[in-house]
């Protein structure tokens, strides 16, 4: 559900629930920047300035401002694109929005701002584009570990995506660290112009290309550009998922076949674990069985 701008941490961090901390007249939240520390914690596990009620630098101040400025000034500029403030897709990261227009009653599609001290001083903002199910991580997570990519942990798979793509692959070359830095208040109508920039260019078309069960079959199939070898396990496995959910099981059972077929893996999948997760589902969903055994599994 939407909540309001008000309402959330700074840093995103964390759904359930807000835990603030008055400095002055500073109300911090569990999560935000003060001085290098986040509020509610401190590295030497003692109270930190805002359970002291210890000062808040100047420069702590500034970056809270900063990050306010923006994250008010990015929610007016994505409402005109149908996009609203909303709880985390991946609670353990970033400040998202979702696509109110998107008509699929399974996937949801949104856009986050990150955001971390730059190590010269300001705040550096970094972006991500994303489409999740909810009801596909509930059932990925649910599958024997055996049939787990490696080092795929249930926690890890609750909060997981379909796709997900940061600002910094769309750069040529791709540059994973891409952030936008601001230390000034003039310098935010900027940021957000560089923001909505990466959403017009490059988040948009990218949400277009997998706004349907079809598009996502297709991609799911389609190696990486820069590793032509290379299929997304993951993202082949949540779209295994996603048609089961939409009870679309031939395709669910027609993209393993291939996959298995194909019998190239990335370095966290395996046959093995493919094997293990085409009988976890075969064992849950009898659709799903009956259409492999049509395959002559």
């Amino acid at each position: 559900m939407p909540v309001p701008l008000g309402d959330r941490p700074i840093r995103g961090f964390g759904s359930a629930g807000v835990v603030r901390f008055r400095v002055g007249s500073i109300c911090l939240e569990r999560g935000d920047v003060v001085a290098g520390v986040e509020a509610g914690s401190s590295p030497s596990g003692g109270l930190c300035a805002c359970e002291t009620g210890g000062k808040v630098s100047m420069t702590a101040q500034l970056d809270r401002q900063l990050v306010s400025l923006f994250k008010a000034a990015l929610a007016d500029a994505l409402s005109v694109r149908e996009f609203v403030v909303a709880e985390p897709l991946d609670p353990t990261w970033g400040y998202w929005f979702i696509n109110a227009s998107n008509t699929a009653p399974t996937v949801v599609s949104g856009v986050a701002a990150g955001f971390s001290q730059d190590r010269y001083g300001g705040i550096a903002i970094a972006g991500h584009v994303a489409i999740q199910s909810k009801r596909v991580n509930e059932i990925l997570s649910e599958l024997p570990e055996e049939s787990r990519l490696e080092r795929e942990s249930v926690d890890y798979l609750r909060r997981s995506f379909i796709d997900i793509c940061g600002f910094g692959n769309f750069q040529d070359p791709p540059y994973t660290g891409l952030t936008h830095v601001i230390t000034e208040v003039d310098h935010v109508e900027s940021a957000v112009r560089w923001f909505i920039d990466f959403i017009d260019d490059h988040a948009l078309p990218w949400l277009s290309e997998r706004d349907s069960q079809n598009k996502l079959t297709i991609l799911a199939r389609t190696p990486s550009p820069r590793a032509p070898e290379n299929i997304s396990p993951r993202r082949l496995r949540a779209v295994v998922v996603l048609c089961i959910v939409n009870k679309d099981f031939a395709d669910a059972a027609s993209l393993v076949e291939w996959y298995i077929r194909r019998n190239k893996f990335n370095p966290l999948d395996s046959l093995e674990r493919t094997l293990a997760f085409d009988a976890a589902l075969s064992e849950l969903y009898p659709q799903y069985k009956a259409e492999r055994g049509r395959m002559g599994n």
